[in-house]
């Protein structure tokens, strides 16, 4: 059973109590006004059809008249002042429609604001979302990795051994010499093609690059750019592991796209800290026209991926594509991620 307090400290209760005290008054009062402003539109309009059934009333200069009095002796009786209060009456129906509108926003607002997610409900959230697609996107990298050994570097471990195989009975029952160099040299050109691939498999877990800090690390991501990569790092301050390796695979997936579907000729990478926050902002001089998650667009929806997972740690990720170009994307990340 909650203790007595909890109660008094539930937040969401007492946002609930406020809102049933506010929204009654509020109904009534929108009820009464969009009743009142339809009322007297119609009255208006309809005057000149009604207003023979009032009672005749004495102006004060004696003469009577049947229809609506306003002041102390002007009355809605000729046909003008009718046609001119049938306008008047147009005119608030107008405006009844756009005052119950209005009405309405103050329910939304009002229902927004008392039961609504709060600011660090919408955080939880969005956190909650984006760690889902990260956890999903590790997921499917996991699979691509083991696909990438099972049908690659294993399949091409399995021919070194076949072909070292078949060379050792070359070898042992004294046959073709020359075959048995041949598969060896086979052999030894496939087994660097493995190693190859396990390097490029491992740099895709972890750079070993990172190992000496961010901006060798992308020093050495430049390099192997079929474009030239301008790199510019400006740091005081050494971003956390976790930073580092957000920071790299952002700027390797962003050059990827560079290459694939920039149609430039180079790019530019800057990284520094900036009030408290890392930037990294990558420049190409393509073709533009770039846009977040549409397939087949520049980045297409890799750069979605990239934003979700620099939202996982609070970041954020903008993006500037005008048609013609060039292609701005600037990734915010903290320094530390709390853990």
């Amino acid at each position: 059973m909650a203790a007595p307090g909890a109660r008094f400290a539930d937040a969401a209760g007492w946002r609930a109590l406020a809102f049933v005290t506010a929204a009654f008054p509020l109904a009534v009062a929108a009820f009464a006004v969009s009743v009142s402003f339809l009322g007297v539109a119609l009255g208006a309009m309809t005057h000149w059809y009604w207003s023979r059934w009032l009672p005749a009333q004495q102006a004060p200069d004696g003469t009577w008249h049947r229809g609506t009095q306003f002041g102390s002796g002007w009355f809605v009786d000729t046909t003008p002042r009718q046609v001119a209060l049938a306008a008047v009456g147009v005119l608030l129906a107008l405006l009844w429609a756009q005052v119950t509108l209005g009405m309405g926003h103050l329910f939304r607002l009002l229902t927004r604001g008392l039961l609504g997610p709060t600011r660090a409900a919408a955080r939880v959230e969005h956190l909650e979302r984006s760690r889902g697609q990260v956890v999903a996107e590790g997921d499917a990298r996991l699979r691509q990795i083991e696909r990438d050994l099972h049908d690659g570097t294993q399949a091409r471990l399995v021919a070194v051994a076949m072909q070292l195989g078949e060379a050792r009975e070359q070898l042992s029952s004294g046959g073709d010499t020359a075959e048995a160099l041949a598969l060896l040299d086979t052999a030894h050109a496939s087994t660097k093609d493995a190693m190859a691939e396990l390097r490029e498999i491992a740099r895709s877990i972890h750079p070993p690059a990172l190992d000496n800090g961010l901006a060798v690390a992308l020093d050495s991501l430049a390099a192997r750019s079929p474009l030239p990569v301008t790199v510019d790092v400006d740091l005081h301050q050494t971003p956390g592991p976790e930073v580092e390796t957000i920071a790299y695979f952002c700027v390797a997936e962003l050059l990827t796209n560079v290459v694939k579907h920039a149609h430039a000729s180079g790019a530019y990478v800057r990284v520094e800290q900036l009030d408290g926050t890392l930037r990294v902002r990558v420049r190409d001089d393509g073709l533009g026209g770039a846009h977040l998650g549409v397939p087949g667009a520049q980045g297409g929806s890799g750069l979605a991926g990239l934003r979700e997972r620099v939202a996982a740690v609070d970041g954020h990720l903008t993006l500037d594509s005008p048609a013609g170009g060039p292609t701005v994307v600037t990734v915010h990340l903290p320094l530390r991620v709390a853990g």
